[in-house]
């Protein structure tokens, strides 16, 4: 994913755009920077068009690592997401009430105020969404309560569901669209010529099991690495892979995005003009990660 960091100081200003590392890596002379223009004088004394003197206070914008240029809605992110069920649409108007609004907790009255001002009809019990998505491990509970309310947060696992969400395919022409052409391409894959057999599953972690879509994906590259020698895969291969062998729906660019943002864990390569990723040092360490956790969930 691409970040960008805006500073806007008086009349100086200053835009970083590359990938995570290095706009973090950035980060520590940057701050050197705001103290250094926050040191000068306090003021600054410009000519107006009708010639008069006027004091004007510095402005400082706050300096955020932002993925886009403009915010989503919210109506936005939930036209975007269509969540199959009440459960998820709390879920996803969790997520953005954290992680876009940056609002620390939330409570069933915060959920159900963000949904009308969107002008959806909130679910009859927001409760019994919040018990079914405890105990999935999606959000939990914390001891301030919020509008005489108990409130909670979202886990690590509910944010990752709600990334990789796959949205609903009800009255979408182009997603239907999509996911016959894909259907058609799957028959040209080399890929799906090795049965399930030849895969050697039980070697691996369960996929079906994975709710991340960048950890389905690296396992499928660590499993045709080893199995069959193919040490590079493109997104479309993938999802073939996942979905002709695994019946996981999923779509190219949901793989392509999660792939670009795995890195280091891959490398990109591109073999006759087709972009394809290749599993690094650090992805095997993860996934070696996953199967430790895999193992310790079944003690």
């Amino acid at each position: 994913m691409n970040h960008k960091m805006k500073i806007k100081y008086r009349d100086f200003e200053l835009e970083l755009e590359g990938d995570r590392d290095f706009v973090e890596g950035k980060s520590v002379d940057i701050s050197s920077l705001i103290t250094m223009l926050i040191q000068r004088p306090a003021t600054q004394i410009v000519e107006s068009k009708h010639d008069q003197t006027q004091s004007f206070e510095p402005e400082i914008r706050e300096v955020t690592n932002v993925s886009s240029d403009k915010k989503v809605t919210f109506q936005e992110f939930l036209k975007e997401k269509r969540f199959k069920n009440n459960n998820d649409l709390v879920l996803g108007t969790a997520f953005y009430i954290e992680m876009i609004d940056k609002v620390e907790s939330f409570s069933a009255k915060d959920i159900d105020e963000y949904l009308r001002t969107a002008k959806y009809t909130p679910p009859k019990n927001i409760s019994l969404s919040f018990t079914h998505n405890t105990q999935k491990a999606y959000i939990m509970p914390v001891k301030e309560k919020k509008n005489n309310q108990i409130a909670y947060q979202i886990t690590r696992t509910g944010i990752d569901f709600i990334e990789s969400y796959i949205p609903s395919d009800k009255n979408s022409t182009v997603n239907k669209t999509a996911n016959k052409r894909s259907k058609e391409k799957n028959i040209d894959f080399e890929v799906l010529k090795y049965s399930t057999d030849e895969l050697q599953l039980d070697k691996y972690i369960d996929i079906t099991t994975l709710t991340r879509t960048e950890d389905r994906a690296l396992v499928i590259l660590k499993i045709y690495s080893v199995e069959f020698g193919i040490q590079a895969m493109s997104a479309e291969e993938i999802t073939a892979v996942l979905k002709s062998k695994f019946s996981i729906s999923v779509n190219d660019g949901q793989i392509g995005t999660a792939l670009r943002r795995a890195k280091p864990k891959v490398d990109t390569i591109k073999e006759e003009g087709k972009l394809k990723y290749k599993l690094m040092l650090s992805g095997e360490r993860h996934i070696k990660e996953l199967m430790g956790q895999n193992d310790g969930n079944e003690n």
